[in-house]
């Protein structure tokens, strides 16, 4: 029997190695990347390297040898984390770098800062709902060019809600639902300044 997540393959696993590839596949590995980042095992220049190759991957064993240095992936039954929460009251609390969008997304601040940055994100999903709700604080959003904003539900008082994200969205990329509400503070979303606004995947 062979080990579930194993990277390195044996010469009994050379049928299921030339495997085609699927998306969840590519998640799969594309976490083992992710965290090699949290432990320090890779800087973000190494890791987008890496994930790039993954999701250009068509084979398992393509997908092997890229994180074959990094340890074991986890096994095809691992779950996906379906919801992600940031709450902060005076403190600022940041999700940037690599890291994995999942569907859902909820946002508080009191009177703190909030900021989500996409632009070295992987979004494996075609919509993504992020919920921000905002009292004296501020959420920002980052969001790579190709990329779509759209503002279903705003609640003001004397704050804001802006959705700076203009330029054309690339077709297949992801959408942003966003649902707002605030009290005196700010929700914005933009593109990052400068050329560091790559098209996110």
């Amino acid at each position: 029997m062979h080990e579930t997540g194993s990277l390195v393959p044996s010469d009994d696993d050379a049928t299921a190695v030339r495997q085609r590839a699927s998306d969840t596949d590519r998640s799969r590995y594309a976490e083992v990347v992710q965290a090699a980042v949290g432990d320090g095992r890779l800087d973000l220049t190494e890791a987008d390297e890496r994930l790039t190759r993954v999701y250009a991957a068509r084979t398992i064993d393509e997908l092997t040898r890229i994180v074959a240095d990094l340890g074991a992936a986890p096994g095809p039954g691992a779950s996906r984390r379906s919801v992600l929460e940031l709450r902060t009251r005076s403190a600022r609390v940041r999700q940037d770098g690599p890291w994995e969008v999942p569907p859902h997304v909820i946002a508080e601040a009191a009177s703190g800062q909030v900021r989500l940055d996409f632009t070295a994100a992987v979004c494996p999903h075609r919509e993504v709902r992020v919920d921000a709700t905002c009292r004296s604080g501020s959420i920002l959003l980052i969001v790579p060019r190709g990329w779509e904003v759209r503002i279903e539900q705003q609640e003001t008082r004397s704050g804001a809600v802006r959705n700076k994200v203009t330029e054309p969205s690339r077709p297949g990329a992801p959408l942003i639902r966003l649902y707002a509400s605030t009290t005196s503070g700010r929700v914005v979303a933009r593109h990052p300044y400068g050329r560091k606004g790559r098209v996110g995947r």
